[in-house]
């Protein structure tokens, strides 16, 4: 028996306004909290077993992803059963201080781009693919990354962790492939951990 932690917290937040909330791709978002200085967290949660969201894109300087309305309190992302990140999906949201995501396959193109206040990041995937600059330009204001552990990635795209500033990087088995310029301009990378 597993409880269902973020369901519970969730009920008891709330949505911080009625339209902070809608479906994405086989998956249903909401954004709850209490607001007055509170945490506010993006719940994504699989609807179903493919647990796909949708790709946004880039345009006009931003991305199109309907939660980003909120970016600016935005502090925490709770996937549940997601499979699939979309492309451009949390661009910009730079609250965010953790990553912890479970079973997924696919981080998409540009995910989390320039979320500058991660400060570490836990994949555990399955057979998961990083594409291109999914974590583009994660650095912002001294703020350095004190953890970057993928385990179950397959693949790592095109400047994928590129300025990310983090101090040591732990890439999991499984891994096949590392694309250009994955780790470009990681200035205060003392360690990259890589399996035989």
């Amino acid at each position: 028996f597993i409880p269902l932690l973020g369901t519970q917290t969730a009920s008891a937040m709330g949505l911080i306004d009625p339209n902070a909330q809608g479906t994405t791709g086989n998956c249903k978002w909401s954004v709850e909290g209490t607001g007055a200085g509170n945490p506010v967290t993006l719940f994504i949660t699989a609807t179903s077993n493919d647990g796909r969201m949708s790709d946004y894109v880039y345009s006009s300087g931003d991305s199109n992803a309907p939660w980003l309305k909120y970016r600016d309190q935005i502090e925490a992302v709770k996937f549940t059963n997601v499979a699939e990140i979309g492309n451009y999906a949390l661009y910009g949201c730079e609250k965010i201080r953790e990553l912890e995501i479970d079973g997924v396959s696919r981080i998409g193109e540009s995910a989390f781009y320039a979320c500058r206040g991660l400060e570490s990041i836990h994949i555990n995937g399955v057979d998961c693919v990083i594409e291109d600059e999914a974590f583009n330009e994660c650095f912002s204001n001294g703020i350095k990354m004190n953890a970057v552990e993928l385990n179950g990635v397959k693949s790592l795209g095109y400047q994928a962790f590129g300025a990310v500033e983090s101090y040591d990087l732990k890439l999991g088995e499984g891994l096949e492939s590392i694309g250009k310029r994955c780790f470009f301009d990681n200035e205060t990378l003392m360690g990259v951990t890589i399996p035989r």
